[in-house]
């Protein structure tokens, strides 16, 4: 028998989880359902078996491990673009923990292969349909072709990995003609009436339709968010489409997971662009999906990227601090306690890492070191006003604005330096599309340049982001 296999376009079912609605991608899945309970009967699935006899999912050899290496196969997606995304879930019996590992391989044309891929647990997960769930691995659009091979009974009890479920996604690209509220939104001060001490406005973002979320609206669960959670993706800290990457969580989280939505109630990409991810995060205090599973009294927000042996961009972490400042004001949480959090049981920081709530790298070493410092920025940031000057300090930068703003024409940058530095800026939509590039310059002291390429943009909110020698920092502005 061979690995049942299903085709999903995104536009019409979500898993039979979620109710379909209208998206801004056309993206595809192509999913495979694995059963090894009928491996003996899958002779045209495998090609290669080593201590394998199974005998009601029993391996009769118990003194090693057994490994299937599965036949080639090229996934049928009648498009992939601009990448694929690759997740999957799997059962064990008796839900042994460390009894299976997965490898995967891809490659354009069946031929010539990439190096075999270590399928890891995603760190992440919690309360899955699954027992085991992975981590996204990313592939190339032209790698239609891919191989398995799975190693289990690796505890030598005869155990051997009960079910597997795999999950191939195409984000799409966007469509053309949607409405402009696909952009990002504007700032969004918080609302009159509130008892806050500080009243530092919800940055721009991307809203859901933005990343292109098929999913229609629904009811999340809402609660009294006390303490501010910081991840990591733990994917690539580069990409073509972030928004696609979004997506791709989304369609991870929801597909394989089996989540009623995106895990977190926030995305903030290396450019410093913010994205909503739970379904009325931005109005409400949706309760998410990431912490341990103990997410009541939380807010998550993930940098996507990994940041273990890579620091974040001064542009990410800027929009973090702001992100995290709305809310502070909100919920007049203070930034630099600590305070018991009900849910886990823990007396943690208020704004915490995610593995101040169990056992995971989360959000990486690098960033989760750059904490007391983010919340330290916070707290000035609330102190003072909620400036739009950079609170994720630029070695020689002393401050930089771009005038008017909003702006119905061309607009101006102005930048002031201590030093002589080597200065690009770029223009960057909420898609991640780079705009317009300028030439790398030496500059210093005050320099006061015209933006003519904000003439040409359509109406929305950008991104100008300066990169001063190898750090970056970046300032949202909004195109009438």
């Amino acid at each position: 028998m061979q690995p049942s296999k299903l085709v999903i376009l995104l536009s019409f079912c979500g898993f039979g989880l979620l109710t379909a609605a209208q998206t801004t991608r056309n993206s595809e899945n192509y999913v495979e359902q694995i059963n090894f309970q009928q491996l003996s009967s899958a002779k045209l699935a495998i090609i290669q078996t080593t201590n394998l006899t199974l005998e009601k999912n029993k391996a009769k050899q118990t003194a090693k491990p057994v490994e299937i290496l599965f036949a080639a196969k090229k996934m049928e997606l009648s498009s992939v673009t601009p990448f694929l995304s690759f997740s999957c879930g799997w059962n064990e019996i008796a839900d042994a923990a460390n009894n299976s590992q997965l490898y995967i391989r891809f490659s354009a044309d069946g031929s010539k292969w990439k190096e075999w891929t270590e399928v890891k647990q995603d760190e992440h997960y919690e309360k899955t349909k699954y027992s085991r769930v992975s981590s996204i691995i990313y592939a190339d659009a032209v790698e239609r072709y891919y191989q398995l091979k799975v190693i289990s009974n690796k505890e030598k009890k005869g155990n051997v990995i009960e079910y597997l479920f795999l999950n191939f996604f195409s984000p799409g690209k966007k469509i053309e003609n949607e409405p402009a509220d696909i952009t990002l939104t504007p700032d969004q001060p918080t609302p009159s009436g509130t008892t806050i001490t500080c009243n530092c406005a919800l940055p721009s973002f991307a809203n859901r339709a933005g990343w292109g979320c098929p999913q229609a609206p629904w009811n999340p669960s809402t609660t009294n968010v006390t303490h501010l959670i910081v991840h990591h993706s733990a994917g690539a800290n580069t990409s073509s489409d972030f928004s696609a990457t979004v997506l791709s969580i989304w369609n991870s989280h929801t597909g394989t997971n089996g989540y009623s939505d995106i895990g977190y109630n926030w995305l903030i990409d290396p450019n410093g662009v913010i994205y909503e991810g739970r379904y009325k995060s931005s109005t409400e205090n949706s309760t998410g999906a990431h912490f341990c599973g103990t997410n009541g009294g939380t807010m998550g927000v993930c940098m996507l990227g990994t940041y273990t042996t890579e620091t974040a961009t001064a542009a990410a972490k800027n929009a973090l601090v702001r992100l995290l400042s709305w809310k502070v004001c909100e919920r007049n949480i203070d930034p630099s306690a600590t305070l018991f959090h009900s849910s886990s049981n823990l007396t943690i920081n208020t704004i915490s890492g995610h593995r101040q709530g169990c056992a995971t790298e989360c959000p990486g070493t690098l960033l989760y070191a750059d904490l007391p410092a983010i919340r330290s920025a916070v707290q000035s940031y609330c102190e003072n006003g909620c400036t739009l000057t950079p609170v994720i300090e630029v070695d020689g930068l002393e401050s930089f604005n771009v005038s008017p703003n909003p702006s119905t024409g061309s607009a101006w940058l102005r930048i002031k330096l201590n030093a002589v530095k080597t200065v690009q800026y770029k223009i960057i939509g909420a898609d991640g599309k780079t705009h317009y590039s300028s030439a790398l310059q030496k500059w210093s002291g005050l320099q006061i340049h015209e933006l003519t390429a904000v003439n040409d943009l359509p109406k929305g909110v950008y991104m100008l982001q300066l990169q001063i020698g190898h750090q970056s920092v970046s300032q949202q502005f909004i195109k009438q």
